[in-house]
């Protein structure tokens, strides 16, 4: 006889908690209750209840007792009420695909010792079982096949568990493998994932329906949980896995598009992720989908983020993870809450106020620094060997793909855990075009083999010159050029000087570069470009912080010759001599009508 002490013994989570009293007190306190409160069968029971470790009706009993309450007969709890509370705990995914999972969390607060012996009580050979046996029984199946008997309760299956379990087969052995050896619907069979030899003798007696219900229905108890490692790690998932999302924009608009991925935002369950700690419950993830199918695209970039991610620099992006799924690879990423230029978008009209200059200042700098050690990376003999490099020599990284679309916005920073939301941060984002270059030639590369973003590529790619980590610094010059439009003029300024810009070539497609080439050899600043520096310089909200930040981009950034430009070393010193002059010149992010 089981007991009932006040809630369903399915409703609470398993627990281990300090506090519970000595098990040995509440065995002689049961007994002294049992000959006035409780036959002595009842009494039995909750001993062994003690004596296999339920602490469910542990703290229950002790509650009771404590209260004077005498026990109640419990209703029993059969397998028809575990597969009602796993039916109300199913998350679909994707939304409207008939596809479900039981989240980890709700397995656990469904499937304890306690609601298991219940079952077993009253479902087939097992009711029948000695009180013990019957727990001993009962908490094997929660630690070694409550997945495995959570399918067989769905199927009606329950009572059998014990048959897999004298055979060795427990969670381990799943995803059962449906191996159809024979034309004929009879002949259908279950194989251990573990040796695709392995019939499973339990099911030899089984009928197609009930095979092929199996298979599908085991998916649903085994969503992946996504670590924490400290290493990133690759999961390989099985094309019918099921994806712990209680949130996937894949289908929605906002989807982000780019040549050679999508990104979208997704939520993973709280129970199924340890990836990335925060402050919010069910934070959310970016997760980023290669466009092309191919393995060496996807471990090039892959590569790359392995190689900068122990860095930890807060203005880089972190790579939490990566999986296959369905012969598609992905990226999962902390999520972002725009790009800069959406950000742009988002905050048409910024001013001069509000310590806005101050943080564009900032967010230059720490992008500068972020862009700072990519070109200046150097490999560790265990990194060496992780890219595949054989001699001594450091190598050295180019990002290749620096534009306001490359750089991210977030609330967040992501090297810290369990802190409240931080000022937004830039992160430079998209390592798909990043390559790391050995010495003697450093970073230089021929230009046929680059893919950028034509607005931004500097002029070399053009005039068939080779290419280096100077090409990022053009890039970053063309960015901060239109970061500090939309700070002086706004948003709607930002895209007027892209039609500034504009150039037609002999087919009627416009080009929007910052360049003009004059001959094969040769190219120079666009005329435009240089006349919307001046009005930057002179306009009424431009000031001496906007002045000099100007100068610089265009006398050392957006410099034809890649060998003058300025290399993000100096550059980075440049930009903490801004932040000098801010410190001793209070006026020196106000506006000042008149520069020259």
């Amino acid at each position: 006889m089981a007991v009932f002490v006040g809630k369903s013994l399915c409703s609470s989570p398993v627990l281990f908690q300090n506090g519970f009293e000595n098990p040995n007190l509440l065995s002689k306190k049961i007994r002294s209750f049992g000959s006035h409160r409780s036959s002595s069968g009842l009494s039995r029971t909750i001993q062994s209840a003690v004596d296999y470790g339920d602490e469910n009706l542990h703290r229950s009993v002790t509650t009771t007792l404590k209260n004077g309450n005498t026990f109640h007969e419990f209703p029993k709890v059969a397998f028809s009420t575990i597969r009602t509370e796993m039916s109300a705990a199913r998350v679909e995914w994707p939304e409207g695909s008939n596809r479900f999972f039981v989240p980890v969390d709700d397995m656990d607060r469904i499937f304890t010792t306690q609601s298991i012996a219940d079952g077993l009580k009253w479902e087939g050979s097992t009711k029948d079982l000695p009180i013990k046996a019957r727990f001993a029984l009962a908490y094997k199946i929660k630690s070694k096949a409550r997945k495995l008997f959570a399918i067989l309760v769905q199927l009606g299956k329950g009572n059998i568990i014990h048959d897999f379990l004298e055979k060795r087969i427990d969670d381990n052995h799943l995803p059962f493998v449906r191996s159809d050896r024979a034309d004929k619907s009879d002949n259908y069979k279950l194989y251990s994932r573990l040796d695709s030899y392995w019939q499973l003798d339990c099911t030899q007696n089984w009928d197609q329906d009930t095979i092929i219900d199996f298979a599908r229905e085991q998916w649903a108890v085994d969503a992946p949980v996504f670590e924490a490692a400290a290493e990133i790690h690759h999961y390989d998932f099985h094309d019918n896995c099921i994806l712990p999302f209680i949130k996937d924009e894949a289908r929605g608009d906002n989807v982000a598009l780019g040549g050679l991925s999508s990104v979208w935002e997704v939520v993973i369950h709280p129970a199924h992720q340890k990836l990335y700690k925060t402050s919010h419950h069910g934070p959310s993830f970016a997760l980023k989908r290669l466009l092309a199918t191919s393995k060496p695209d996807f471990d090039r970039e892959v590569k790359m983020l392995k190689a900068f991610t122990p860095r930890n620099h807060r203005n880089l992006v972190k790579l939490l993870c990566t999986f296959c799924y369905k012969r598609e690879y992905y990226l999962l990423f902390p999520f972002a809450e725009s790009n800069l230029r959406q950000f742009w978008q988002q905050h048409p009209m910024p001013g001069l106020s509000a310590g806005m200059p101050q943080w564009v200042l900032l967010q230059c700098k720490e992008i500068s620094s972020a862009l700072y050690l990519i070109h200046e990376y150097q490999t560790t003999s265990e990194q060496a060997s992780l890219l595949n490099i054989t001699d001594d020599d450091p190598i050295f990284g180019r990002h290749g793909d620096i534009k306001p679309e490359n750089i991210l916005l977030t609330h967040q920073d992501p090297t810290e855990t369990d802190k409240v939301k931080q000022q937004r941060i830039c992160l430079i984002a998209d390592f798909g075009l990043m390559e790391l270059h050995r010495r003697p030639t450093r970073s230089l590369i021929a230009p046929d083999k680059i893919n950028g973003s034509p607005s931004y590529e500097p002029p070399e790619l053009i005039l068939r010159k080779d290419i280096s980590r100077a090409c990022d610094i053009w890039s970053l010059g063309c960015v901060f050029l239109e970061l500090l439009t939309w700070l002086v003029l706004g948003w709607s300024e930002v895209e007027a000087f892209t039609q500034v810009r504009a150039q037609f070539g002999r087919n009627g497609t416009p080009d929007y570069k910052f360049y003009t080439v004059v001959t094969d050899a040769t190219a120079v600043v666009r005329k435009s470009v240089k006349a919307w520096i001046v009005k930057l310089q002179i306009h009424p909200n431009s000031s001496p912080f906007v002045a000099d930040f100007l100068d610089m981009v265009f006398e050392e950034m957006l410099v034809i010759d890649p060998t003058k430009r300025i290399r993000c070393g100096p550059l980075n010193e440049r930009l903490a001599g801004l932040k000098e002059k801010a410190q001793k010149d209070p006026k020196y992010f106000m506006k000042a009508t008149g520069l020259s």
